[in-house]
């Protein structure tokens, strides 16, 4: 009985904590109104309400966001201490992916966790979105002062990261217990990276180009599809993926896709994509090289779709083009830039990538 009555206590102090909150993200919008910010030398409200308010940014943000949001449903709710400011904000963020209503009403079915999970499947994913977080990537290796110790610090977008931390988590639980100590998690994961790092430098000479199962894709085909791809679809417990990613994924990847349609769930095959016996051909025909003009790298060659799967491209030869790993991945789909249909198979064109909103 005293656990239940201390929760009970919990959830009255959160409610509380609520209608503050609430009469805090009044001000800053009227702060707003008055344009207060700015005649008093700050940038932006947030970083007026970090200045004035003495927070930190997450917190100066939410009051922000919160702020946006007054006169909602959602607002009257959480200024009547019917909900918490964490579900409050989980909420607002579905209902500007413009959800249908059915969606907002059994919203409140989920736990916080599960409604910012619902918003984050529902948003929308473009490809310009994509190649802003593929140009945010980044790796950097720092040593100390006698660099008896590295420090490694980067940002990866969502596939490439889900596929380090599956390769590395996969590596990791290999490790044997040493003189019956087993290393810590975070230890292990440390020893298995540079084991990585070994294992491709020897191998490097003699791969094919194929790549190893890295995640598996789950895409609901309906809102996939009202959404041309840049919604609906996620790496199984890890990041969102939006149509690029979809399309180097068919382009080559054997990567698991699991599509669930209205009724039945669709499970395609790992290794999903073009034939190793055509992927050998074209590559041959191609002079075991990157197809693009002025490029005659041979490392990591794949095979790409000129026309992408989803736009009616086929696994005809003539459709299907060699590239080096840079130019397939980084170059294509990374930046966007695409291959020109017309140009010749072995000097090819790219296309860059349209831009604008």
């Amino acid at each position: 009985m005293e656990t239940l009555t201390l929760g009970q206590r919990l959830a009255d102090l959160e409610a509380h904590i609520a209608v503050l909150r609430c009469e805090q993200a009044t001000l800053v919008a009227d702060a707003r109104r008055r344009q207060e910010p700015l005649a008093c030398g700050y940038r932006s409200a947030e970083e007026w309400v970090r200045g004035t308010g003495d927070l930190g940014a997450r917190t100066a943000r939410r009051l922000v966001d919160l702020a946006g949001m007054i006169g909602s449903d959602t607002w009257r709710d959480l200024a009547d201490g019917e909900i918490t400011l964490d579900r409050a904000l989980a909420e607002h963020r579905l209902a500007r992916c413009d959800v249908d209503d059915d969606v907002l009403r059994t919203s409140r079915d989920w736990d916080v966790e599960g409604v910012r999970r619902l918003a984050a499947l529902h948003r929308r994913l473009g490809k310009v979105d994509e190649q802003q977080a593929f140009a945010s990537r980044y790796f950097s290796v720092q040593p100390n002062l006698d660099e008896s110790m590295w420090k490694l610090d980067g940002a990866l977008p969502g596939v490439d990261g889900a596929a380090v931390k599956a390769l590395v988590d996969a590596r990791a639980d290999e490790l044997p217990v040493v003189d019956g100590v087993r290393a810590s998690r975070r230890q292990r994961c440390a020893d298995a990276l540079v084991m990585l790092v070994m294992d491709g430098a020897e191998a490097d000479a003699a791969d094919g180009g194929a790549m190893g199962m890295l995640a598996t894709v789950f895409v609901d085909g309906a809102l996939a599809a009202a959404s041309s791809g840049e919604a609906g679809a996620e790496v199984l417990g890890g990041p969102r993926v939006g149509p690029a990613v979809l399309e180097e994924i068919l382009c080559g990847g054997r990567v698991e896709v699991d599509v669930a349609g209205a009724v039945a769930l669709g499970v395609g095959p790992a290794g999903h994509g073009i034939p190793p016996r055509l992927r050998r051909f074209v590559m041959a025909r191609d002079g075991g090289r990157c197809s693009v003009g002025g490029c005659h790298s041979r490392y990591r060659l794949q095979v790409h779709h000129v026309v992408p799967v989803s736009r009616g491209g086929t696994d005809e030869p003539a459709g299907l083009a060699t590239l080096c790993w840079f130019h397939h991945h980084v170059v294509i789909h990374g930046e966007g830039f695409a291959i020109d249909p017309a140009s010749p198979r072995h000097a090819r064109r790219l296309l860059p990538p349209a831009r604008g909103p």
